[in-house]
């Protein structure tokens, strides 16, 4: 099987024979998606860097191979891709979709990132990035439709399965400014550590007044708190510490 050349660093064993095969698919669907730029699906005409699937099969990455030469590449590609006022595209190169991408394509760029850091302790990540990543900060509140909230998704009823599609791009969001504010904490810029920190507060308690009741139920959507974690779980688990609040 062709594919870029990453050395196998992690393994999993299991009492239970199928989560030993869903793990020997994960290692082999991931092998045959890496290509330079990690790809979409192998088998049809979305062989592309789609940036939704680099970042939700990152993690998974970086514990089965080592990634730090491909998403270091990966990343460089994605500051390539970026425009003068920090838009990003859905696919990197930018072969195919949309520019701008929805959030959930564009948050790719911060959370590659922080994987990296988090996985490999490599601070220079973050140092040659700093700059993009805050322009992309930027960019996202030069588009938030008010003063700290909302966003909305052309995915809806595919990828986020809310009507509106509106709470978890508002969510991530609030998770990409947040990540911010802890990066120029990690690299000691504590001024934008502390800028940042409070506009992320403030997109926070945003969206729990827009759309949690004192009962701590979806109010905007019409949709039960289940429903909601489940069909956003991309984001609601990264900044969710209960169950329907964001804290």
């Amino acid at each position: 099987m062709v594919h870029t050349a990453v050395g196998t660093v992690g393994s999993f064993v299991a009492s239970k024979q199928i989560l030993n095969d869903i793990q020997r698919l994960i290692h082999w669907s991931q092998l045959t998606n890496l290509f330079s730029v990690p790809t979409d699906c192998d088998q049809r005409n979305e062989r592309q860097g789609w940036m939704g699937d680099a970042h939700v099969t990152a993690e998974e990455a970086m514990m089965n191979f080592d990634m730090a030469a491909f998403y270091t590449n990966f990343i460089r590609d994605i500051r390539d891709a970026q425009l003068p006022d920090g838009e990003l595209p859905d696919t990197v190169p930018h072969k195919y979709g949309s520019s701008p991408a929805d959030l959930g394509w564009e948050t790719a760029y911060p959370l590659l990132c922080w994987y990296m850091w988090q996985q490999y302790g490599d601070r220079r990540i973050l140092q040659e990035n700093y700059e993009g990543l805050k322009k992309y900060v930027e960019y996202l509140r030069s588009r938030a439709q008010t003063t700290f909230t909302v966003f909305t998704s052309r995915a809806t009823g595919w990828k986020w399965r809310i009507r509106p599609a509106i709470t978890s791009p508002t969510s991530g969001y609030y998770y990409d400014v947040s990540l911010f504010s802890r990066m120029a904490q990690v690299l000691g810029n504590s001024d934008d550590a502390a800028s940042y920190g409070q506009v992320a507060a403030q997109i926070k308690d945003a969206l729990n007044r827009t759309y949690l009741t004192p009962i701590q139920e979806i109010t905007r959507t019409g949709r039960r708190p289940p429903t909601l974690w489940h069909s956003s779980w991309i984001w609601f688990r990264k900044t969710i510490a209960a169950p329907w609040c964001v804290t």
